[in-house]
């Protein structure tokens, strides 16, 4: 027999959310940051819920998905806290003390000691973010008093410290005991990629620790859904550095297994409309709630997480003009542009993929040449007497950082997020 889920509305107010004046106040906040920054879009089905023990999942392309996601839940419930705000597996390094120091390693000294200073727990509590061990963004400051309290306390670095990581850190501070550079403010530790600076008889050191402390964040994030509160966590990890979506971790599959019943899954995918004029525009789009994945086998798991996820990518005119500059001709006039976005929009709808309102609605022409004028007074197309150049630098590597990286990272994103789509632009 099939029970449907409870409703959150029936949950005590309690329950749904233990800080409600002070989790609301910050919402409010990020919903002011959001709309002056962004613009977004959310594309939602009509019967749209959110039931209690939901484990939201999404593709992973910016910092800025996190708050975008939240709000953009958040106001489709309109004035009443219709959902309990979620609450957010976190990169565990930027839940610490001084993780606004070390985001700040290229300001003056004094700043970065100021930041340090400055207390955020109640902020992250606020937002519910929880912490999750990433080995990726470990910094050798953390590694570094893992191995102090492992033991490791008076040993010298340059016996811990591979060849790069000592010539990174410097013989002065080689020389000298871990625990006494682990603790210093001035040791150029919180830069360095901590895990991979370590001799492989160090590192080994480290991992019953990191397994257990792994271990013990995802029961908590069971327990939370089981708890009946719902989480958002980004199965890939970390951010995508070149638009594509990365291997499916183990992380999301452990919260399911490790969660005493089972639980819905609902799946988002967030797109940015970067090539273009104005505040970013961003487009969420939320799938349908998903009761029966089965994540008692890892790989149909991951495979079947990748396809809800990247099947829900909405489309938008910049990953088809990044797809235009990449692949298609040198010259080309405005009207050559437009063909081809009408063209891209047609087949984006007739595969299947869900596609940006902008990129549906708007009249190709129109479209074309407000991107091409954006375009042009960032370099990235010249004007040659009545027709354009294409002046992307071919190696230009993916990123947001430069307009022509950007370019870069959303051709990527359509070729390995909608590859029937793009090989079918390619026809």
């Amino acid at each position: 027999m099939t029970h449907a889920l409870p409703s959150l509305r029936a949950m005590p107010a309690a329950e749904r959310d233990p800080r409600p004046l002070l989790t609301r106040f910050v919402y409010a906040g990020f919903d002011i940051g959001v709309r002056a920054l962004y613009r977004t879009d959310l594309l939602a089905p009509a019967d749209f819920d959110l039931p209690p023990g939901t484990l939201v999942v999404s593709n992973h392309q910016r910092d800025s998905d996190v708050p975008i996601l939240a709000v953009a839940l958040d106001r489709s419930t309109g004035a009443g806290l219709r959902f309990a705000p979620l609450f957010f597996a976190s990169r565990e390094d930027l839940l610490g003390p001084r993780f606004l120091a070390a985001l700040a390693q290229r300001w003056p000294r004094p700043l970065r000691a100021l930041l340090g200073t400055i207390p955020l727990g109640w902020l992250f509590a606020a937002v519910r973010a929880k912490p999750m061990r990433r080995i990726r963004e470990f910094t050798l400051r953390e590694a570094a008093r893992s191995l102090t309290e492992a033991g490791y306390a008076e040993v010298p670095c340059a016996t811990l410290l591979n060849e790069r990581g000592l010539r990174e850190v410097g013989e002065h501070w080689g020389s000298r005991a871990l625990c006494l550079v682990c603790e210093d403010r001035g040791a150029p530790l919180d830069a360095i990629w901590g895990l991979r600076r370590l001799k492989p008889e160090t590192r080994a050191a480290l991992r019953a620790e990191f397994r257990a402390t792994i271990a013990r964040q995802l029961c908590e994030f069971a327990g939370l859904l089981d708890a009946g509160h719902c989480l958002y966590f980004a199965p890939e990890g970390a951010t995508s550095e070149d638009g594509r979506f990365g291997r499916v971790r183990e992380g999301a599959r452990g919260i399911l297994r490790l969660a005493a019943r089972p639980h819905p899954v609902l799946p988002l995918a967030l797109s940015y409309d970067a090539l273009a004029p104005g505040r970013l525009r961003v487009v969420v789009h939320v799938g349908a709630l998903l009761t029966e994945i089965d994540p008692s086998r890892a790989e149909t798991f991951a495979d079947a997480l990748r396809r809800s996820i990247t099947r829900l990518y909405p489309i938008n005119a910049s990953h088809l003009i990044a797809r235009y500059l990449t692949k298609g001709p040198a010259r080309f006039a405005t009207d050559d542009l437009a063909a081809w976005l009408e063209r891209g929009r047609t087949t984006v709808v007739a595969a299947g993929y869900a596609p940006d309102p902008l990129l549906a609605h708007a009249e190709p022409r129109a479209l074309a040449e407000e991107r091409l004028q954006w375009l042009r007074a960032r370099g990235i197309v010249a004007r040659e007497s009545t027709n354009w150049h294409s002046a992307w630098p071919r190696r230009s590597p993916a990123g947001w950082r430069r307009p022509a990286s950007v370019v870069r990272y959303l051709a990527n994103a359509l070729a390995d997020l909608a590859p029937e789509l793009d090989r079918t632009l390619g026809q």
